[in-house]
């Protein structure tokens, strides 16, 4: 069979193919000359998989945007290998930039491992995932750590538990810091609980907007990691900070409901608003 290369190619998208399972098989991916640096698939119905265990390094390279919309059987988006105890690899640094995720029903894992080690995803710039039910984390601990460029994340209408999971047997972050995230929107997220599970505060030096609407598994909106230690709560909020963790907040969006908000800290983000939304949830 001829095989076609493109080396040129820089921005590829694939839509409406509703024969293919795999977009690229193993011996393909090995060899391929074929490296985008924006690549969006669209509403393919039985596709399961989009990387190969072998192509990721290869893609890794180039790719800056990933999209995938609408593709009701995909179960995992990298297909991650985890070297043997007598193979060792330098770890690949993508370039991955912009990773959107919607309408993906089946979605349970981003990568199906934890790419520790294999790969860092440090310069991811924008994450935004919509109407994935099944996803319960969004970022593993391993990549917590590295997202010192994230400037915009978005998760809306997902079955999220947490943003960032525990694991356990690892150490993280004394501080969880997002040093240039200026836009933090969590939305019909039902099953949201916190942030990250545990007694670590977040700094949010940059952010400029936060909107947390329809969450009603949140129980305290935010306690001071102070406050949270002396009073051993058994109830997590969503977020532990330190005094100042939101300096320069110019829009917030709250509805009114069950959350508890501590009157300082209420205080401390209002003062500095330029714009307020007050979402009034009505009961069935």
């Amino acid at each position: 069979m001829m095989q076609v290369t493109f080396p040129s190619l820089e921005n590829l998208e694939i839509s409406n193919i509703n024969n293919i399972e795999f977009m690229w098989d193993n011996q393909f991916a090995a060899n391929s000359s074929c490296k985008p640096q924006i690549l969006r698939v669209k509403t393919c119905a039985n596709l399961k998989s989009i990387f190969p265990s072998r192509m990721l390094e290869v893609i890794f390279q180039c790719l800056n945007t990933l999209h995938i919309v609408d593709c009701c059987s995909l179960r995992e988006v990298f297909d991650i290998e985890v070297p043997s105890f007598q193979e060792t690899r330098p770890v690949t640094t993508t370039q991955l930039k912009n990773l959107l995720l919607t309408y993906l029903p089946k979605l349970k894992h981003k990568w199906n491992k934890d790419p520790e080690g294999i790969f860092s995803f440090q310069n991811l710039q924008e994450v935004i995932i919509v109407g994935c039910e099944r996803i319960k984390s969004v970022f593993p601990a391993s990549i917590s750590e590295n997202l010192m460029q994230l400037e915009f994340l978005k998760i809306e209408n997902c079955g999220v538990e947490v943003i960032i999971e525990k694991e356990e047997g690892r150490e993280v972050a004394t501080t969880l810091e997002f040093p240039k995230l200026t836009s933090l929107e969590l939305l019909s997220l039902p099953n949201l609980k916190c942030f990250f599970p545990g007694a670590r505060p977040s700094k949010w030096p940059l952010l400029k907007i936060l909107c947390v609407l329809d969450c009603k598994g949140i129980e305290i909106f935010a306690l001071k990691y102070s406050s949270f230690q002396e009073t051993f709560q058994l109830r997590q909020p969503l977020f532990v900070v330190e005094e100042g963790a939101f300096p320069n907040l110019k829009d917030l969006g709250l509805e009114l409901n069950d959350t508890v908000w501590p009157s300082q800290l209420l205080e401390e983000l209002l003062c500095k608003l330029d714009f307020l939304l007050v979402v009034a949830v009505i009961m069935d």
